[in-house]
């Protein structure tokens, strides 16, 4: 699930509703919709936290911030 939520990431997001500024933001507010969404596919709240170092030790929080330093830098 996480793997294909970073595979469909929309570059005309980052392009429309983000400025370059905004790296930082983009990538809190990408790595929390992603945990909610896992914690509301589990039925659960109480690993919101150990979810989210899960997702940063394992490179998540890297990929979102390369995927939006890119598509400001080659596509928009």
């Amino acid at each position: 699930f996480i793997n294909q939520h970073v595979n469909e990431l929309e570059r005309d997001d980052v392009c429309e509703y983000w400025t370059e500024d905004e790296v930082d933001d983009y990538v809190d507010s990408s790595m929390s919709n992603i945990v909610q969404q896992v914690c509301e596919q589990i039925g659960s709240f109480d690993l919101y936290n150990e979810l989210y170092e899960y997702l940063v030790d394992n490179g998540y929080q890297s990929q979102f911030r390369d995927f939006f330093i890119d598509t400001k830098n080659n596509y928009c």
